[in-house]
């Protein structure tokens, strides 16, 4: 799609040098594309606000705080407060004191994804990892170093978070997340954007809809704030016919049409297209997607290789692992560091 791409350069200026790099790029840093931007998504957090603005929680809350933290940090007197963290230790505070001891029956604190099956349970420790200070490798030159430090805190720290999830928060699936955030029985959820029109719904979160807030994951110990990336491009197949190929490339560029980008994102597609994002049209379409646009600038990517798959599968069996407490978040990121080298190697 390089010389497609090029050929249209009004379609594509405003488009995210992210999304073009994520989505359509390969190999990394090439400028070479297979694929235009569609579906982008991000990882963040939605909560209830009846809670976090209940004068009962506020006191509650920093009582509960005072008794189990003495900290130093330039952070702690916000964390003392209910409020939207800014920190991953000031949102794993809250979700403690809501399962802990905020009184209230069957809530917990967390629930994000953690189900084994494909990307789940990655896609949420990534965000942590990349906060930490800690990173998959460097994809150009095929560099794994997941082995680190500050891999190993992410990982433990997931684990706590976990703690503060439901039973079955150890292997919780998307359709986990929402259940349990739309039946009331989490404080918080972290889930990607594309499911959050289920907790804006008055048919799915009818006794929450219009107490449910959101906002984008918090820094770690690094000061800075990462999400996942989620979604895909739209990429069209070579062993085709000419014509087929011709049609299918036209669709393509017109759906990269910024009038066209703009209506799908007034339909509840998320475009790539940074204009369209910083449109007030978009940003007043749904009450989470304001914080859109920012989380866009946070996301980064697993690795972009071919044997993706392979080492996605690794992940997905030691950080499950690890968070259920089966091995150490020491055994989970060598195991990751030795696989990911192995596949790279092609072995």
């Amino acid at each position: 799609m390089t010389e497609t791409i090029a050929a249209h350069p009004e379609l594509f200026k405003d488009v995210s040098p992210k999304a073009m790099e994520y989505y359509c790029e390969y190999p990394k840093g090439s400028k070479k594309y297979y694929a235009v931007p569609c579906e982008s998504d991000a990882l963040a957090c939605a909560y209830r606000k009846d809670l976090f603005e209940s004068a009962k929680h506020k006191a509650g809350y920093t009582k509960f705080v005072d008794g189990i933290q003495q900290t130093t940090s330039e952070h702690a007197a916000e964390e003392r407060q209910l409020a939207v963290p800014r920190t991953w230790n000031h949102l794993l505070l809250i979700a403690r004191y809501f399962k802990e001891a905020s009184g209230e029956p069957d809530l917990v604190g967390v629930v994000m994804p953690t189900n084994r099956g494909y990307d789940e349970v990655t896609m949420a420790y990534e965000p942590l990892l990349w906060s930490f200070g800690g990173d998959w490798g460097d994809q150009k030159t095929g560099t794994v170093t997941i082995d680190s430090p500050q891999a190993v805190a992410a990982l433990s720290f997931m684990k706590q978070l976990v703690g503060t999830s439901s039973e079955g928060g150890k292997a919780m699936g998307y359709s986990g997340v929402q259940t349990t955030f739309t039946s009331g029985r989490s404080a918080m959820a972290i889930t990607f954007f594309a499911f959050f029109p289920a907790f804006a719904s008055k048919d799915v979160n009818r006794d929450y809809w219009d107490k449910t807030g959101y906002f984008n994951l918090p820094a770690g110990p690094t000061g800075k704030r990462y999400t996942a990336l989620g979604g895909q491009g739209m990429s069209l197949n070579n062993h085709i016919s000419a014509e087929r190929k011709k049609e299918a490339i036209d669709f393509m560029m017109w759906f990269s049409k910024p009038e066209v980008q703009a209506k799908w994102a007034a339909m509840g597609g998320y475009s790539a297209n940074m204009k369209v994002l910083g449109s007030e049209a978009f940003k007043k379409a749904a009450p989470y997607n304001p914080l859109f646009e920012e989380a866009f600038d946070r996301m980064q990517d697993f690795w972009n290789v071919p044997q993706y798959d392979q080492m996605l599968s690794v992940a997905q069996d030691q950080i499950s692992a690890a968070i259920k407490g089966e091995i150490s978040a020491e055994q989970a990121v060598k195991t990751m560091q030795a696989k990911h080298e192995e596949a790279l190697r092609g072995k």
